[in-house]
């Protein structure tokens, strides 16, 4: 861990500067070693067993420690600012962008990272499952969330309580189903423009379907991964809650920011009073 602070501390005038909260976006005082630090603290630098790699991500690894990979973070530090950059620009662009948040690993904290990020930026999330065709087969997944939709109405109304105790489980159990899988993605109207992907083995059929529909995905890799499935990437420990926190935390921030730029300009009100109402929670 020494070493690694005193190469960090040789170079790291090569970097732009940020600002004192850390946030990627705001040009102050050179803040960058103590990004990285903060990056090391989280334990984003921290990759899988020795025996348990990608060749393909050994540019991206900086050595063997304890029996571990290390991963390489200053190109952590480097790839998570240009994804930043790249979401910045695309929410704060007149065609407004939407973000797609995919993480579903079982018995991790993606699924709860994934949550939290997306809700901060008003962005969708699949945390659950991801069901074949989600997005190859649209209209399906429209229909799905059609019915999702009507199950909720439908609870709220009169003729729902005079149904038998069987017809309302039967109706209950199928609205969780519907919730569980379409609940992040319940309000957006088209494909969005950006996935972001956190456990690329275990969602290497949303990467397919972006792949073949050409949305742009941004995936945090980690020291298993395979960087040829990723559009942009971010080589990073994907196992620690405060490591992708920390990750998912400067991408929702990059997405928040672009918008408030975007919301700035006047003549884009008209848009946003459209906009708005895709992120509304039923």
């Amino acid at each position: 861990m020494n070493f690694e602070l005193k190469k960090n501390k040789q170079i790291r005038t090569n970097f732009k500067p940020i600002n004192s909260n850390y946030s990627l976006y705001k040009k102050e005082e050179d803040k960058n070693f103590q990004f990285i630090l903060k990056m090391i603290k989280a334990g984003v630098h921290f990759g899988h067993k020795t025996k348990k790699w990608n060749p393909k991500m050994a540019p991206f690894i900086y050595q063997k420690l304890q029996g571990i990979h290390i991963i390489d973070i200053i190109q952590s530090y480097t790839y998570l600012k240009n994804c930043c950059k790249l979401l910045y620009t695309k929410s704060s662009s007149k065609n407004y962008s939407t973000f797609l948040f995919v993480g579903t690993k079982k018995q991790s904290p993606i699924p709860n990272c994934i949550l939290h990020n997306a809700f901060n930026c008003n962005s969708f999330y699949i945390n659950k499952k991801w069901l074949s065709g989600m997005l190859t087969n649209w209209k399906n997944t429209i229909q799905s969330i059609k019915i999702l939709k009507y199950l909720k109405l439908y609870q709220k109304t009169n003729h729902f309580n005079t149904l038998s105790v069987k017809l309302h489980s039967i109706i209950e159990r199928k609205k969780e189903r519907l919730e569980r899988y379409f609940g992040g993605i319940q309000n957006m109207i088209t494909i969005p423009n950006t996935v972001i992907i956190v456990g690329q083995q275990t969602e290497l059929t949303a990467l397919k379907e972006c792949r073949k529909l050409g949305i742009r995905n941004i995936t945090v890799l980690d020291t298993d991964c395979n960087p040829e499935f990723a559009d942009l990437f971010i080589p990073a420990n994907d196992d620690s809650s405060s490591s992708l926190s920390l990750i998912l935390g400067e991408l929702q921030i990059a997405i928040n920011l672009g918008r408030q730029n975007f919301y700035k300009n006047s003549r884009n009100k008209n848009i946003l009073k459209k906009s708005i109402s895709i992120f509304k929670i039923i």
